[in-house]
């Protein structure tokens, strides 16, 4: 045994009170030292403080009492410290030692007892220190070396415990039910990687018993929140799906697929179950069609519930400039003829009413246009041609009726050097009459021909 752990020992088991440890957090301080330094000479040798000498008057005998007979005395009250007192007559230097019986015989009673529970205290610390060495065997005696924590999930049980390499760990093998893992295997550890431990660490590891079966609970005609409640308490899994139905009361548990009764795997997702919830039929019906109509009409006829079963309304409005009679719907989303759900809201577009306005668009060419093809196109189909004289001017007016504003597209004759002119027209109130131009080409006018001669010579005949 090493000499620190032996001295600890001593200490603990020593035959005068005195010498022992006060408390066991002291003795279990020096064992914590020894063990983070087996050759530390502290530990067991810690100096204990000596007893007070009782003091006594000078001149006065005294008589040696035992010290186990003094403490008890002194505690219970029954003893003067002192043990003497100087007589009142007689010869001097003398002294009579008072004694009390009843003191004496308390005290002879109590020295059994004491000695007792001190065996049963060096008993104990023997037997602690024993079981301290015992537990930890020889690596009580090693300083352990720092190793990486090695990941051993998804490997067997059987084939941890096997390996050589992992003799030093100290492993916890708990098993718990795991779906989705192969029984004995393990499937999750405690402390996890990546980590530094010692070589002699304590490790967790969950071992898979397998999948835990599970019947599938009669869950037919309960509530959605009941169902979910008994299912996550089965450990299943599973996904909830509509159904329209009047078998039911709306919200309530249809069926289950698999049916109840059925033996699954709790936690599988292989065996996910699939729990039809019924929800309130939804009336079908045909949207009808109101292109033409009066939006005033249309909402009048659908306030009354006989002439509007579907409980059809007219959603957003968005007008148009158009030549029909102002508020005339020209036309729905969604279309006429489709089945929607009931109380389905109609959007429309509607008329303006607004009136065609004349407007008038002039294209001028200079004398440099070239000969050719021109096209004037108005958004919405209207077009206009014309026919330009190489090196004329001209000035040509198209007159166009219509609403709104509008793009005009003035396209040139086809070649290399074709080129389209863009502008927009409004034919609303506030507007006018446009120009587009003046537009040229690439046409040169000749120079004059000069009669031969001086051209200051009256003679000359006139070019």
């Amino acid at each position: 045994m090493p000499p620190a752990l032996a001295a600890i020992t001593a200490r603990a088991m020593a035959k005068d009170p005195a010498e022992r440890y006060p408390s066991a957090r002291e003795m279990m301080a020096d064992l914590e030292e020894f063990k983070r330094n087996p050759d530390s000479k502290r530990p067991g040798q810690r100096p204990q403080p000596a007893p007070p000498e009782p003091v006594l008057p000078a001149g006065e005998p005294t008589r040696m009492l035992d010290r186990t007979e003094d403490l008890l005395t002194e505690r219970k009250g029954g003893l003067d410290m002192q043990r003497t007192r100087v007589g009142g007559i007689g010869t001097p230097g003398t002294a009579k030692v008072s004694k009390k019986k009843p003191a004496q015989q308390n005290s002879s009673l109590l020295l059994p007892i004491l000695a007792g529970v001190a065996a049963a205290f060096a008993i104990g610390a023997a037997i602690l220190v024993w079981v301290i060495f015992d537990s930890t065997s020889a690596d009580f005696f090693q300083k352990r070396t720092d190793v990486e924590l090695p990941n051993f999930t998804n490997i067997a049980a059987d084939e941890i415990r096997k390996n050589p390499a992992y003799s030093s760990f100290r492993f916890e093998y708990i098993e718990q039910n795991n779906a989705e893992v192969e029984k004995g295997i393990v499937f999750n550890q405690s402390p996890k990687p990546p980590k530094t431990v010692k070589d002699n660490a304590s490790i967790k590891l969950y071992v898979s018993k397998g999948a835990q079966m599970v019947s599938v609970p009669n869950i037919v005609g309960k509530s959605k929140k009941e169902a979910v409640k008994m299912l996550s308490e089965s450990g299943l899994l599973f996904r909830i799906e509509t159904e329209q139905t009047k078998e039911t009361t709306p919200g309530n548990v249809l069926r289950t697929e698999p049916a109840a009764g059925t033996r699954l795997r709790a936690g599988s997702a292989e065996d996910t179950i699939t729990v039809v919830v019924s929800r309130e039929v939804v009336e079908k019906f045909t949207v009808p069609n109101i292109v033409g109509q009066l939006t005033d009409s249309v909402k009048q006829n659908f306030g009354k519930p006989e002439a509007n079963p579907g409980k059809f309304r007219i959603g957003t409005e968005s007008e148009k400039n158009d030549t029909a009679p102002k508020g005339t719907i020209l036309s729905q989303t969604p279309e006429p003829g489709q089945e929607v759900n009931k109380g389905t809201s109609i959007n429309v577009v509607v008329s303006t009413g607004a009136v065609p306005t004349k407007r008038i668009v002039t294209v001028n060419f200079n004398e440099t246009i070239d000969e050719g093809e021109w096209l004037l196109v108005l958004e919405g189909g209207a077009t206009a041609p014309f026919h330009t004289v190489a090196g004329q001017a001209t000035v040509w007016p198209v007159e166009f009726i219509d609403l709104g504003v509008k793009t005009v597209l003035l396209r040139g004759p086809a070649g290399p050097n074709s080129r389209d002119y863009f502008s927009t027209v409004d034919f609303g109130a506030s507007g006018t009459d446009i120009t587009i131009g003046p537009i040229g080409g690439s046409y040169v006018k000749p120079p004059e021909q000069q009669p031969p001669g001086d051209p200051n010579d009256p003679n000359r005949p006139p070019h």
